[in-house]
């Protein structure tokens, strides 16, 4: 793969991963995505930002979770969550690292099920930290992926 293919193409929309904003694992998958040449692909904000928007209910209609899940993806109008949404997130990292879509031969049900195991507690083991304290040390060009307004739901299809 190209970097070229790596970069967002003319009339592309980024992906948009919302996160847990207070959770520390999440902002250390967030800044591994940032570090990676595919970043400009990506645009990341906080799930606490969609409480009251159209994007709490689309989150709620569409998959049926609340805001306080880890991660959320929005991509070419669909939605992703779990293990679904992490899965997107590696595609668009390009190689090597889509050699980890090998875990698509492991059923759904299961990978979600360690998903959800390890949501319910990632607060013990890792614990919180708000998302002020992630993006102020963020260089410009790193925070400028991190959306501090929600964007419009144009994702939907």
């Amino acid at each position: 793969m190209t970097s070229k293919s790596l970069l967002l193409q003319q009339g592309e929309k980024p992906t948009l991963v919302f996160f847990d904003g207070d959770c520390v694992t999440c902002h250390r998958a967030v800044m591994f995505l940032m570090r990676r040449p595919a970043r400009d692909r990506f645009r990341f904000i906080a799930l606490e930002t969609l409480r009251g928007t159209p994007w709490q209910q689309r989150i709620a209609d569409q998959l049926g979770m609340n805001l306080s899940t880890s991660i959320v993806v929005a991509k070419q109008g669909k939605l992703y969550a779990r293990s679904a949404a992490l899965l997107c997130l590696i595609n668009d990292l390009g190689w090597p690292w889509r050699l980890l879509l090998v875990g698509h031969i492991v059923p759904t049900f299961l990978v979600d099920a360690a998903y959800d195991a390890f949501a319910r507690v990632r607060y013990r083991i890792f614990g919180k930290a708000p998302l002020a304290s992630f993006c102020e040390p963020l260089p410009p060009e790193l925070r400028r992926l991190v959306l501090s307004e929600v964007p419009a739901d144009d994702h939907a299809s």
